[in-house]
This record gives structure tokens, C-alpha cells and sequence, in this order.
């Protein structure tokens, strides 16, 4: 596989409980016996804590009862060297805020004691710094009933200030230890890995140059497996047990198979098919056909294709490059934590364009007497034609003068389109289990979904009335619109 771009960026996971631990193992094997292992341990203790346990194929998620019970697992999980992530307690996390509008030349040290003198307990305050200091101060407060009163202020050091919430980032957090997405190093309990060549040491013990060409964690690689030699569900386990975590794997596996959009099944395709499946793998293919053979005996079909084990949050698209390298076509994987807008195909036609005039257009100007005795005359023949074409569909194109592009709604943004990836993962999930955890969760994305659309359509009405105007008659005319008298049909 000639190329793999990922778009990878750290958003922050929204599903993920504030105290749920889960617990990894390389192998399978010896992640179902941690799991065993774990469970009895905890459960043999008289005195232990209630424990929530829900076991996956490669993890168990455990939820504790209460923050003693939390710090007590934690410490049972690092002395029994188990790889596992967690995340914040929310009786530690702080209560941040930005204030505004102060002069960037305002100590740090000035803010934090004029906010003690006011009884609001301080643990640390930050100016935000963009190549120049800014007039905006992150404050890190103890979650206490008294810091939610702080919205009041309305001037501190003799000044008038706004103090808000800060935005959310739109990103999934990253961990610096072991490169996975959904938490962070503070809280990691697995193995390290490199963010420059991949491998099981820690970025800053890395042996490599900073020159040498940089490898992602998850990326394993390309694979390449001829045709002609037998592979088995055994051939797959041996080779996926090697790769620990999370794993993008292209390349030509010559394995085909309808449910990636081959042409035929064979053998291989058989068998790629049911491992992936019982292991809970992803088959991305790209939508049209990458191998183009030279005898017409053989047809094109999907040959390269990508296997992956990434995070449910990050959203991939694969695309095909028509640049015939070899006897196969260039793939392009795109991962990002965002919906992807859909976009429409370019199309030489339009439903305004005058074929026959088209036509008349082409007669007239093209120019046959041409020579093609090099490689350059080719070129530049094909270029004039290309250029031809275009500009006689340009001119044959009649303007749509009805279409009014203020009347269009813009493109939604992501975080709307996140919410209905969501709700729709979380509708197909309910659907499957039937449980009413999972229906009080698709209810809740729903009607967030539903407040969250209301707000945007209210805006985008406003935006449209502020656009009315007497000068250009839009006033008048969307008056008449709305105002438009529909007769009824008459009877018959």
C-alpha cells in the first residue's frame, strides 16, 4: 500500500467514566486469565468493595462504588503489574474558569490572592500566551459549593471582567505514554511506546535520529501475501498476536471477499472474513477497484485492502488514487476524530446545460490537424481537448437566476453531526441489547440532539432575517413568501 494518511487528532473521549478502569494484556490468552484472576481475587476479600464488572473480548471495564474503593484497586492493579488506564475522580478534578478582559501586564500572583481575599480557594492561575500575552487568565479552583458563586464577580482588581466556562476541546485526548486515544499519561498503566518509531521504550529513551523517518505507533505497516500460498485462521492469529493495542494494517492480501465490495469470494477471502469477525477487526476497503489486470481474461476487483482495531470514536474514509504505479492503483486511509462531510462528485454536466450547444461548440473550434509524433504532441493534445471541453460546458452552462443562495441552510456543523453519529450508534445499540440503560442513553442523546438543532435553526433564521434588506427588495420578497395566499384545489 503506497500511502496510509491519518489525520489522527486528540478529542476528548464523552463516553468514559470519570473512575472506569479497564484492564489489557497483550495476548488474549493471558488477558482472559488477568480478567479470571482479577475478578476472584477482588471478590474472595471479605471487606472488599462493591465492584462493577463488564468483560469484552480483549477488556474488562470495572466501575468502583466510591473513591476509597477506587484508590484501593488502583493500588492493587500497580502492584500486580497489570496494564490498565483510568481516568480523574471527579472530587479531584478542578473547577476551571477564564477570566477576561484583564490587562495582560496583571500578575498571576496578583489574581490568585485577590481571589483568596474573597474566600475562593486557588490552586493555580495561567495566562493564556499566543506569541504575545493575553487578557485571558485560566483559574483552577476547588470543586466547592462556594467556587460556583465566582460567575457573580463582576470586576476584580478594579476592573470589569467576564468569567466563563471554558470551551470544551473539540479533540480526543492523547497519551504520551503509550500513544493510545481516550486518556492520559498521569493515568496510564500500560506498557510505554514510542511516538517516533513505534516501538516498546519511551519517546525520550528512543535510540533513533531525529532524522530518521518517523513511524506511527498504530501504524504496523504493509503486508503483502502471495497469492498462491495457503493461508489459514491459524496463519492470521500467529501474525495479529504480535501487535499489542490498537493496529492500521494495509496492504494486498489477495483475499476477496463480497462484504468489501469484491467481485467474487475465494478461499482466502473466506477465511480473512471469519477471523476478523471473531476478533472484532474492521475491513476498510476503498470504493472502486485497485488491482487492473493486463490480460482481458481477468477482471478489476478490491485486492488492497486495510485491517484496523481503532478507538469507536475516529471516524475513517478510504479513497482511491487512479496513478497506476505498478499493476495496482493507489489507496488513501483518512482517520479523524470528526464526521467527514459528504462531498458531492464533480460532474461535467448539469441539469441547465445545453447538449446541443455543447455540441455546436465543440464542431466549431476543435482542431483535428494536429500532429502526434512525440510524447509531447500527446501531451499537449490531450491538454487542449481537456481544456476544450471544460470551457465549451462552461459557456454551454445556462445561470440558474431562480436560485437564491441565501434560502440554503449551510452545512451543519461537527458537533452536530457528532451527536447524530452518536445517537444513531447509541439507537442501533439499544435495538441489539434491549436494555434500559441503553434506552435512558439513546433518550438522552435524542433529546440533546433535539435542543441542539432547535438552537441552530433559531440562529440560522436569525441570520437570515439581519440579511433582509429594503435596498435589494430581499425584504419584500420574503414577505410575499410568507404571506403567499394558497388556493384551494377545486372539486371535483
Amino acid at each position: 500500500m503506497d500511502n496510509c494518511n491519518q489525520n489522527c487528532t486528540n478529542n476528548k473521549n464523552k463516553t468514559q467514566n470519570a473512575n472506569a478502569i479497564k484492564s489489557k494484556s497483550p495476548q488474549k490468552t493471558a488477558n482472559n486469565d488477568n480478567k479470571r484472576n482479577h475478578s476472584s481475587s477482588s471478590n474472595s476479600e471479605p471487606s472488599s468493595p462493591k465492584l462493577l464488572q463488564h468483560s469484552t473480548v480483549d477488556h474488562l471495564k470495572v466501575q468502583t462504588s466510591n473513591p476509597e474503593a477506587y484508590r484501593t484497586l488502583v493500588h492493587y492493579l500497580r502492584n500486580e503489574k497489570a496494564e490498565f488506564h483510568t481516568f480523574q475522580l471527579k472530587e479531584d478534578k478542578p473547577m476551571r474558569i477564564v477570566i477576561r478582559n484583564l490587562h495582560p501586564s496583571t500578575s498571576t500572583e496578583m489574581i490568585k490572592n485577590e481571589l483568596e481575599h474573597r474566600l475562593y480557594e486557588v490552586r493555580q492561575v495561567t495566562q493564556v500566551i499566543s506569541k504575545i500575552p493575553l487578557p485571558l487568565f485560566f483559574v483552577d479552583l476547588e470543586p466547592t459549593d462556594h467556587s460556583k458563586e465566582i460567575f457573580k464577580l463582576e470586576s476584580i482588581l478594579h476592573t470589569k471582567i467576564k468569567i466563563e466556562e471554558p470551551h470544551k476541546p473539540k479533540i480526543i485526548s492523547q497519551c504520551q505514554n503509550c500513544q493510545a486515544y481516550g486518556h492520559t499519561k498521569a493515568y496510564c498503566g500500560y506498557s510505554p511506546r514510542c511516538v517516533r518509531c513505534g516501538d516498546d521504550h519511551s519517546s525520550s529513551a528512543c535510540p533513533n535520529s531525529r532524522q530518521d523517518p518517523m513511524r506511527c505507533a498504530f501504524c504496523t505497516g504493509a503486508l503483502y501475501s502471495p497469492p498462491h500460498h495457503n493461508i489459514s485462521n491459524a496463519t492470521f492469529t500467529d501474525h495479529f498476536n504480535t501487535i499489542k493495542n490498537n493496529f492500521i494494517i494495509g496492504g494486498d492480501y489477495n483475499a476477496k471477499h463480497n462484504a468489501w465490495g469484491c467481485r467474487t469470494n475465494n478461499p482466502r477471502g473466506i477465511v480473512l472474513y471469519n477471523f476478523v469477525n471473531a476478533n472484532n477487526f474492521n475491513v476498510l476497503a476503498p470504493p472502486g477497484p485497485t488491482y487492473w489486470p493486463s490480460s482481458p481474461a481477468k477482471n478489476p476487483d478490491i485486492l488492497d485492502i486495510f485491517e484496523t482495531k481503532i478507538p469507536s470514536n475516529l471516524h475513517c474514509l478510504t479513497k482511491n488514487i487512479l496513478e497506476l504505479n505498478s499493476g495496482h492503483s493507489s489507496v488513501i486511509l483518512n482517520v479523524s476524530a470528526t464526521v467527514f462531510a459528504r462531498v458531492e462528485p464533480p460532474r461535467l454536466f448539469s441539469p441547465l446545460t445545453d447538449r446541443l450547444e455543447f455540441q455546436n461548440i465543440i464542431n466549431q473550434r476543435i482542431d483535428l490537424k494536429i500532429k502526434l509524433k512525440s510524447i509531447y504532441d500527446i501531451d499537449e493534445a490531450v491538454n487542449n481537448l481537456t481544456m476544450l471541453i471544460q470551457s465549451a460546458t462552461w459557456e454551454a452552462t445556462k445561470p440558474n437566476k431562480t436560485h437564491d443562495s441565501k434560502n440554503n441552510y449551510p452545512i451543519v456543523s461537527d458537533q452536530i453531526r457528532c451527536l447524530i453519529v452518536e445517537k444513531r450508534r447509541a439507537r442501533a445499540k439499544y435495538q441489539v441489547t434491549r436494555l434500559p440503560s441503553h434506552k435512558t442513553a439513546y433518550n438522552k442523546l435524542a433529546n440533546l440532539l433535539k435542543k441542539v438543532l432547535a438552537k441552530y435553526k433559531s440562529y440560522e433564521f436569525e441570520q437570515k432575517l439581519h440579511s433582509l434588506s429594503v435596498i435589494d427588495g430581499s425584504l419584500w420578497r420574503e414577505t410575499k413568501r410568507l404571506l403567499k395566499y394558497k388556493t384551494a384545489s377545486p372539486h371535483c
